[in-house]
């Protein structure tokens, strides 16, 4: 455990020493108020998908929660994970100055030319509409039409992109990740491309259509791990099938006479 004044020192040597402020609790919690600074890492998921919070394995990792139970429990599963610098913040929230809302994006996207929903409606034959989301968030929903890939591979699939049609690329993160986008694009000679202000949310507050499915991935889904449960029609109903044949596990292996342990009940 650390306490405020070691997370501060951890702040004052973030420039050379990368932390990870997570702040474990629901979603909900963390918007109701949360440490300045930290992220919103639900300690379940954090635990299920560290590389979608900790891109560097050798970086201070703090916990933050309003108990210290599920701060403790996240960090004991991410140490048994082999990551070594891992800590809970005590009394992470008590007497704090707490900000509210979600978390400000931790970089400042590009500025970047942008278009707005209805510039694109009833043009989606005249324009190309490439997504730059996260691929299973692509397979799940995106507009109608569009084309995805990865920004590293941006390079070798523009040859696969019309040349007479502009750019409008959009993302799952409000435009954030897509003006990165365009703007490599607009290096690369392609003074066409446009973000999509609002990405993919304000594409669907704006009515405009969506699809589901692999159609119109330029590139292989290896952006990340997909578990099996993900990529079905129905991911709800395969997560619910894996709890039932989990709760159901102890007694199976009664059945085949291989359980050599007492259960705890």
């Amino acid at each position: 455990t650390i306490d405020h004044g070691m997370l501060n020192l951890w702040r004052q040597e973030s420039e050379r020493r990368t932390l990870y402020l997570l702040d474990v609790r629901s979603p909900a919690e963390f918007e109701a108020g949360h440490l300045p600074g930290s992220v919103s890492a639900p300690g379940g998921q954090l635990v299920q998908g560290a590389d979608d919070w900790i891109a560097v394995r050798d970086g201070r990792i703090a916990l933050i929660d309003d108990t210290g139970v599920r701060a403790n429990m996240t960090a004991s599963w991410l140490k048994q994970m082999a990551h070594p610098h891992v800590a809970v913040l005590e009394n992470a929230l008590q007497g704090a100055n707490l900000e509210t809302g979600p978390a400000p994006l931790p970089v400042t996207p590009p500025t970047v030319p942008g278009v707005v929903v209805s510039d694109v409606l009833g043009r989606e034959g005249e324009v190309t509409i490439l997504d730059l989301s996260h691929s299973l968030t692509f397979y799940r929903g995106h507009a109608a039409g569009a084309l995805w890939t990865l920004r590293s591979r941006l390079a070798e699939v523009l040859v696969m992109i019309p040349e007479d049609r502009p750019i409008v690329a959009m993302d799952d993160r409000a435009g954030a990740l897509a003006a990165y986008a365009v703007a490599d694009l607009q290096g690369m000679g392609r003074d066409d491309a446009v973000v999509l202000t609002g990405g993919l949310a304000a594409w669907r507050a704006g009515g405009g259509t969506v699809a589901t499915g692999l159609e119109g991935m330029l590139t292989a889904m290896d952006d990340c791990y997909h578990l099996p449960a993900e990529l079905v029609d129905d991911p709800a109903q395969a997560d619910r099938d894996y709890i039932a044949w989990e709760v159901t596990l102890v007694d199976q292996l009664e059945r085949d006479g291989l359980l050599t342990f007492s259960p705890l009940t």
